[in-house]
């Protein structure tokens, strides 16, 4: 399930916390230790708020908001374990 989420947010396609929830089935309340699991593996890393870059240029832009509090981007410790991960990818996609 782990690597599932980590290819969740790789792919950036869903990046809202409740809507990666949604995706891979489980609570939101769920889905906070699992994340906090990933950071502390050094696969992904939070992305601290707030930012000093103007909105208008940050590639993060449309999934930031006030109410979002937080939000994460893959480390390449994270990049080297998904490209190992082609496997779990087509499965994840096969179940699409």
């Amino acid at each position: 399930m782990l690597k599932q989420l980590l290819l969740t947010i790789g792919d950036a396609s869903i990046v809202r916390p409740d809507d990666i929830a949604r995706s891979l089935g489980v609570s939101p309340r769920l889905l906070a230790p699992m994340l906090d699991d990933l950071v502390g593996r050094g696969y992904l890393q939070p992305i601290v708020k707030p930012c000093s870059a103007p909105c208008e240029s940050c590639p993060i832009a449309a999934a930031c908001s006030p109410a979002q509090s937080r939000l994460w981007t893959v480390t390449a410790r994270g990049r080297a374990l998904l490209e190992n991960a082609h496997p779990v990818r087509e499965s994840v996609q096969d179940q699409s």
